[in-house]
């Protein structure tokens, strides 16, 4: 690889820096679209990958620091880039053949701890060799002398930019997973030719086997599809029939024995002989009250639920982002439930739920009946909120009822199942005038504004004979019933009996002193994730037990933290250990700016109900404000000595606005709304690193030591955002400690100044 003058090598040197971007960040989406199953949907592993990809960066950006200190050049820089596109490709492959394998999807049984290490596993190579490569490039900085690490961070950002964009709007939206993965290897071939100008016959032809690959790919894509598929039935109990890999979710379909299960990103939704559950939670629901004529379904309905609302003659609606999907998965429900599907009296919308209420504000029902499962995942917990609820309530009728569809509990009533009881119910009681508790085979909380629901099978009994006489499905002559095949007067007297009703009230009694839940205190978010690891009884249920159970003292341990923290500013400027000074400035900057840009995909889920699909586009907004604030900055020939501050005061300004600004009801200008804050965010970031790039010049290893203090804030970031601080404290405090911490900082730098 040879270079001729200084231009070449600094058109080859951002070619790399480009190249490296856009292949990390592109990769990271699809890994963590391919993760989207190993919890359920759970975001959390997208904050762990990211992680986990930032410290192994950090590890080969370290041993190409004290391992290879005075050994760089643009061949070595390009082979370990392409080493970690051939693994990075290698791994996503790997992940699709054999995800049934890792996200062991039949039984869901999936635990933190193990996802953790799969994310550790999964990223440890491809990022150890792009960090690797990313601080051999650092150093070839030296080869140009106006040049700082902000031109680094300003050329592989902006391969991060164009990253996040095509995946958004080209390469999800296309659903040709095996095309889009013949097109990430070809990157680091194609700038290898052009940009470097090696067009022999050699590469000449690897070129057009590339393009042959990738129209293999495009036109062969459905049977790399089954060919997948039937890879992965060797590690399930089904046989898997449909896996789409849609923009928002992981649908999946399995059969085993004449039964179809269905899966929503690896968590079971749905089974097509699951008749008694339908039955019970649709008679409890429309038992609830009278005369109900209209209906609102959130959550997989189409496997029972919906056939029950229809024979008693209600109008139902659905909101269902994903309604394209319904016709290639209804041929595997049964057959009466596949039929009424299509009935007039079923309106399903291709709208989010929120979103669907947000936008129908004059519409009101008769039952709204939410049955997602527990509130394992952001994209679940923002339906069991104050919040939601207030908009709930907004639309339902006069003699409305709104039930709530959580497991149950045969017996004893463990107590991570009651937390999750008692603070559903107190979230509700915030809210509806009237809320019940029915301990069924699945428990329901059922909330009335007008009329209280009495929990005594007399209630209930009266009601059922009232309703069947009214379809004609009793003998007055011999007084007789002809009820239901699940939903009977023996279920009733079982379900509700004084012994079992006693039991609920006193298991869930023990927790009324919890909080409620709201869309900026996640609490139900960490109470799901104890229910889910009390499964596997490890390690990690002690540890968020340890954490969830004792908010009081993960208070205490966060403000130590934080004036531990404010102590190594200050004594680290006090006695001018400039590294240690440099680093904790960095990593506190980076760590703000993740939790800023995390918290921001946190609330666009709750706005939207999806992160999947925009990961990328919102990516691309924080890489676009870092990009364009390195550049701008490099290229200033003298910087305001106040600019620094000005952009840690922004950053504070951002911090806020991401948590505690109202986001807009429509999907599109949600999109816009929070691209466009995260863009903000990037270039308060941004700003903040190429003024210390700047001042970090005479220091030895300088720009090293700033990009890795950065990954290290964005990791610490992560522990932070993830499963420690907002399912405890919520999000307003993790923002507030957060805002402690840099108006602290920009004191310190104040102070530096006068002086």
């Amino acid at each position: 690889m040879l270079v001729s003058n200084s231009k070449n090598q600094k058109s080859m040197l951002t070619s790399l820096l480009v190249g490296i971007g856009f292949s990390t960040l592109f990769t990271q989406i699809f890994l963590i679209r391919n993760a989207s199953v190993w919890l359920r949907g759970n975001e959390f592993i997208v904050a762990i990958i990211i992680a986990a990809w930032l410290m192994w960066t950090a590890v080969g950006c370290a041993v190409s620091l004290y391992f290879f200190s005075n050994k760089s050049s643009y061949f070595s820089t390009y082979y370990l880039w392409f080493t970690s596109v051939i693994i990075s490709v290698c791994e996503l492959i790997l992940l699709k053949l054999f995800w049934a394998c890792t996200g062991k999807l039949p039984g869901e049984s999936l635990d933190l701890s193990y996802a953790a290490g799969l994310a550790v596993l999964s990223t440890a190579l491809p990022c150890f060799f792009s960090g690797f490569a990313s601080g051999l490039a650092i150093k070839l900085l030296r080869n140009f002398e106006k040049k700082t690490v902000a031109y680094f961070y300003f050329s592989e950002t902006f391969g991060a930019l164009i990253a996040g964009i095509a995946v958004t709007f080209i390469f999800i939206p296309l659903q040709h997973w095996w095309f889009s993965i013949t097109f990430l290897l070809s990157v680091p071939i194609l700038i290898y030719n052009f940009k470097f100008r090696i067009l022999n016959f050699r590469f000449a032809l690897i070129i057009v086997l590339i393009f042959a690959f990738a129209f293999f790919a495009w036109k062969n894509n459905n049977l790399l599809e089954l060919f997948a598929q039937q890879i992965s039935n060797r590690f399930l109990t089904g046989k898997i029939v449909l896996d789409i890999d849609a923009p928002r979710e992981r649908f999946t379909v399995t059969t085993r024995n004449g039964e179809s299960a269905f899966y929503i990103n690896g968590k079971l939704s749905g089974s097509s002989v699951q008749k008694e559950i339908a039955e019970e939670i649709g008679w409890y629901s429309f038992l609830s009250s009278k005369n109900a004529k209209t209906a609102l379904l959130i959550g997989f309905s189409y496997n029972g639920l919906l056939r029950e609302f229809i024979e008693k003659g209600i109008k139902i609606t659905i909101p269902d982002p994903e309604k394209n999907l319904i016709k290639k998965f209804a041929t595997f429900l049964s057959r009466e439930d596949s039929k009424i599907i299509n009935s007039t009296n079923v309106n399903i919308y291709p709208e989010d739920c929120r979103t669907f209420l947000k936008t129908h504000n004059n519409t009101h029902y008769d039952r709204i009946i939410q049955n997602i499962g527990i509130p394992e995942a952001y994209s679940s917990s923002r339906l069991y909120s104050v919040e939601w609820f207030k908009i709930v309530s907004q639309h339902l009728s006069s003699n409305g009822t709104f039930t709530v569809v959580l497991p149950g509990s045969a017996g004893y009533v463990p107590d991570d199942l009651a937390r999750i009881l008692s603070r559903t119910f107190k979230t509700m009681k915030s809210v509806f005038e009237f809320v019940t508790i029915l301990p069924g085979t699945s428990t329901l909380l059922i909330a009335s504004n007008s009329n209280y629901i009495p929990v005594t099978p007399e209630f209930w009994l009266t009601n059922l004979q009232t309703a069947l006489c009214s379809e004609g499905k009793t003998n007055r002559s011999q007084d007789s019933f002809s009820y239901p095949f699940w939903f009977n007067p023996a279920l009733i007297n079982d379900n509700l009996n004084n012994f079992r009703i006693t039991q609920f009230t006193n298991a869930c009694a023990e927790f009324n002193f919890l909080p409620v839940h709201k869309d900026l205190s996640p609490f139900l978010y960490g109470d799901a994730m104890l229910y889910s690891e009390a499964r596997f009884s490890g390690s990690t249920h002690k540890i968020l037990s340890a954490i969830y159970n004792n908010r009081t003292r993960v208070t205490e341990i966060s403000i130590i933290i934080l004036f531990l923290w404010v102590c190594g500013v200050y004594v680290s400027k006090a006695v001018k250990f400039s590294e240690i000074h440099l680093w904790i400035l960095m990593t506190s900057f980076s760590a703000a700016g993740f939790i800023a840009e995390m918290t921001l995909l946190v609330r666009f889920v709750i706005a939207c109900g999806s992160l999947f699909y925009f990961i990328g586009l919102l990516f691309a907004g924080f890489m676009l404000g870092l990009a364009t604030a390195t550049y701008t900055i490099e290229n200033i020939k003298k910087i305001n000595q106040f600019l620094l501050p000005y952009a840690i005061i922004m950053l504070c300004f951002s911090l806020f606005a991401i948590t505690f600004l109202s986001f807009p009801s429509s999907p599109s200008i949600v999109v816009l709304f929070s691209f466009t804050l995260n863009m903000i965010c990037g270039l308060c970031v941004g700003t903040c690193l190429a003024t210390m790039a700047q001042r970090v010049q005479s220091i030895k290893h300088g720009g090293m030591v700033l990009y890795m203090a950065d990954l290290c804030g964005a990791f610490i970031g992560c522990l932070l955002f993830s499963i420690v601080i907002p399912p405890v404290l919520g999000f307003a405090f993790l923002t507030i400690i957060v805002t402690i911490i840099l108006i602290l900082i920009l004191s310190v730098i104040l102070m530096s100044k006068v002086q």
